[in-house]
């Protein structure tokens, strides 16, 4: 849900900045604006993939460890 709105204001944003290049002077600052809100947005989503796939890595070597105790707990047995 966070992302979805995060993108909706980005995009309302990016549209602004566009619209209002149209009556500037100099019309490449709109654009750039643009285009840097879309590329903040894009990294926010790709460090977010890349936490979670930290995050299931470190949960995936605490099981296998885990696992691997509770094997060598059970041959003393």
């Amino acid at each position: 849900m966070k992302t979805i709105i995060l993108f909706l204001i980005t995009m309302v944003i990016s549209t602004g900045a566009l619209l209002a290049s149209l009556s500037m002077k100099n019309p490449f600052i709109g654009p750039a604006i643009a285009f840097a809100l879309v590329l903040l947005f894009m990294f926010h989503l790709t460090g977010k993939s890349r936490r979670q796939a930290r995050q299931r890595e470190k949960e995936r070597l605490f099981y296998q460890y885990f696992a691997s105790q509770q094997n060598r707990r059970s041959r003393f047995n």
